[in-house]
This record gives structure tokens, sequence and C-alpha cells, in this order.
């Protein structure tokens, strides 16, 4: 008989509480004794939204009556607005007991008032166990403490938080103690009202997600100043990146960037160029970041701000560019009276130096503005292929006159035009 069988429950227990809960896992498979010593629970879950949950103080009171040796896999709590008096501390409390319990996964979805006096507790910047972390929302963190890591830590989704540290940079700290990080998901960001380095830095991150809270219901007056952004991620393959364009990039390292869904719109008081400034307006750079996409194999752009802007009044991508696949999202809200299209496209040098040899339009509408850039897309790109054209098109007779204009735009004799027209959502 091997020696840990001789060992008592009460040493087996105390064994089993450092272990993480896939530890405890694996070790239970050892013997129906072991089974029998404690108790491994898949998912723990709170809501205070839904009826009949009870409350966070009885939820904590159940924790804490499990023995110590009982692992948690998944945790997940929701909470929102007033809980009883002492909820802040109830809170910390439940979530430094199941970081000790081997915790893999953990989602917090707190909502907190910006100036409640509410702080994470430290111990959860030290869970060696974690494997993935979702932070939000309506949360600000004002400290990461100096010994903060995260060292199993893979997935970091943060949703609705602003960092504050008049000390140093808390978001970059949180960043810098997760050694072997893969993805991270900055979501419902607003940048500027951070305090912060306004650097993105890891050398294992692989997957990026950024999306700016307003970019998606923007309609025209979002006041927005942002002085740069940096982005050091070497090893970095898929960025998804939706933003307003801050005044430029210092420095852009996406050198392994395989695939790249960018938008950028141009918030108040912004211009792509002097020519359309008005007295005051902030002219945005983003070369950098545009020469950082120069090694993708898919690009994908999400607006005709992306286009019109960035593309062509900020860099010449020349040779360089060499990107298999571009996809470009048309936005028929789009007026044809914005900064005039045929003098963005008309200069497009770098286009036909390009490799593409996909283009992919969804949401395609016909416009004269999107006729334009077809245009200009067919006649430029030289090493062009395939172009999917996508609509939501119904009317046969419209639909005719779609394929017709397009067919008729001059192009290579090895390009060919496919098209699909889908019926527009119904959200009856």
């Amino acid at each position: 008989m091997d020696r840990i069988s001789n060992l008592s429950n009460e040493i087996i227990c105390h064994i089993v509480s450092f272990l993480s809960a896939k530890e405890a896992t694996v070790a239970s498979v050892l013997s129906k004794r072991w089974q029998n010593l404690y108790t491994i629970i898949p998912n723990l879950e709170f809501d205070n939204t839904l009826e009949n949950q009870g409350s966070l103080k009885d939820f904590l009171n159940g924790l804490l009556a499990l023995p110590a040796s009982s692992r948690i896999k998944n945790v997940s709590i929701k909470c929102r607005g007033r809980d009883g008096p002492n909820r802040h501390a109830d809170l910390n409390r439940f979530l430094c007991n199941v970081l000790k319990r081997g915790v893999l996964k953990l989602k917090l979805d707190i909502w907190v008032t910006l100036n409640g006096g509410y702080s994470l507790p430290v111990e959860i910047f030290t869970c060696k166990t974690l494997v993935e972390l979702e932070l939000g929302s309506i949360l600000q963190i004002d400290l990461v403490p100096e010994n903060a890591l995260l060292p199993a830590l893979k997935t970091l989704t943060i949703d609705s938080v602003r960092f504050s540290d008049q000390s140093g940079c808390a978001f970059q700290k949180l960043i810098s103690s997760c050694p072997v990080l893969v993805e991270l998901g900055i979501l419902n960001v607003e940048w500027e009202q951070w305090e912060w380095s306004c650097r993105v830095s890891s050398p294992t991150l692989e997957r990026l997600t950024i999306n700016h809270r307003y970019y998606f219901a923007y309609i025209g007056n979002i006041y927005y100043d942002m002085e740069g952004i940096t982005f050091d991620t070497p090893s970095l393959t898929n960025l998804k990146y939706y933003d307003f364009a801050p005044q430029s990039y210092p420095m852009v390292n996406l050198d392994s960037l395989v695939e790249a869904t960018v938008g950028l719109k141009l918030p108040l008081h912004h211009a792509w160029t002097r020519e359309y400034a008005r007295h005051g307006d902030t002219i945005p750079s983003v070369t950098n970041l545009i020469k950082g996409l120069r090694n993708v194999e898919t690009l994908n752009l999400t607006c005709t701000d992306t286009v019109d802007g960035p593309l062509h009044y900020n860099y010449q991508l020349g040779d360089e560019y060499e990107s298999d696949e571009v996809n470009y999202y048309e936005d028929e809200s789009e007026s044809d009276d914005d900064e005039s299209i045929c003098e963005c496209l008309s200069e497009y040098s770098f286009l036909e130096s390009c490799l593409v040899k996909t283009v992919e339009i969804t949401e395609y509408s016909g416009t004269k503005k999107e006729l334009e850039h077809m245009k200009h897309f067919l006649e430029k790109l030289s090493c062009l292929e395939l172009v999917k054209v996508c609509s939501n098109e119904t009317d046969d007779e419209e639909q005719i006159q779609l394929r017709t204009n397009l067919l008729n735009i001059p192009r290579s004799s090895k390009c060919k035009i496919e098209f699909e027209f889908i019926p527009p959502r119904s959200f009856l």
C-alpha cells in the first residue's frame, strides 16, 4: 500500500485544500476513499436579479459552511443594486473564500458607483489557479498590488471597467502580472476616463478585442481627446479594434498579426485632413497603426471612416502591404456629402501593388458612394481574383440594376464577381 493511502483523512483534506479544482478532479480518481473525502463543485452561481435567489449574505453563509477541502471549478456572480448594508464586505468575503478553493474561471458582473469606495480584494490579483477572469461592469480599479501575479491566467476580459491609479498604471500592472496571457478583451471602454500609460503591452498575447463604449451607438456628438495609444504585442495574431481615432499611435508592434478587424471613427472636432478641418479641429495620425497591419492575411474594414481617412490620408502602404483578403462592410447610412470619396480614393497608389486576391463586401446597397469605392477597388487591385458582394436588396429590378452597375466596371479579366442577396432580418 502506498504512503498516501496510509495518511489520515484530515491530512489528505489538508493536502487537497492546496490543489486547484482541476488537480483535485485528477486526484479523486486515485481511490474511492479520496472521492468521499472532498467535494468538487463544477459551477457556483449567484444572480440577485433573479427571483428566489436569496440575499448575498445567505449565499455567503452557505459557502462558508462548505469544508475547506471543497473545490470549485467555475464561479459566476452577478450583483446589481443594493443588497444589504454590508454588501461590499460580504462580496469581498465571498471572493476571498472562493479564491482559496482552486477556482479556474471567475466571472464578476457587479455594479458599483464609481465613487462608492469599493475595491476588489487584492487576493484576486494573486490567485495561482485562475485560468479565465472576467471583470465588470461599472467597476473601477484603483490599485493592483506590487506582488500581483496570475501565473495560470490565459483569458482576461474587462467590461466597463475604469483604471485610476495615482501612483502608476494599474492597467499595465494587471497585464504584466499575467505571464501566459493569450486572450484579452477590453469591452465598452472609455479610455478618456482612465488614468493610465496609454499602452497595451504583452509579449504573449495572441488575441485582442477592443471596443469603445460609444462606438456602435455613435451619432456624431462624442467628444474624445486621446493623445495616443501604443500597442506592443509582438505575438498578436488576431485583432478586433473598434474605436475613435486618437491623436496618434506612437509605437505599434503587430508583427505576427494574421487577421485584423479595424473600425476607426472620427469624434467631434476631428478631421482626417486640414482640407476638411474647421478651426481648432484635431488631425489624427494613424500611420503607425496602419503600417502595423502590413503583414495581415485578412483585413476587415468596418466603416467608411476607416477607408476614407486612414487608408488614404495618413500613409502610403506601397509594396509592404501583402494582405490576401480585404473585407469591407458598407454602411448605407453614410451620406454622399461626406468628404469626397472620389478625392479620397483617386490617388490610392498603394492599391496597384497590393497583393489582395479576395474582397468581400457586406450590406452593399449600390449607392453612388459605394459604387465609387468598388470602382477604385476593381481598377486598382491588379491581383484581385474574386469579389463577393452581399446585399439585402429584395426587389428584382433593383437587384438587376445593382448587378449591371458592378459588372460594367472595368476590371482584370481573371477577376470574378459573385452576388448574394439576403433579405434583411425581421425583428418582429
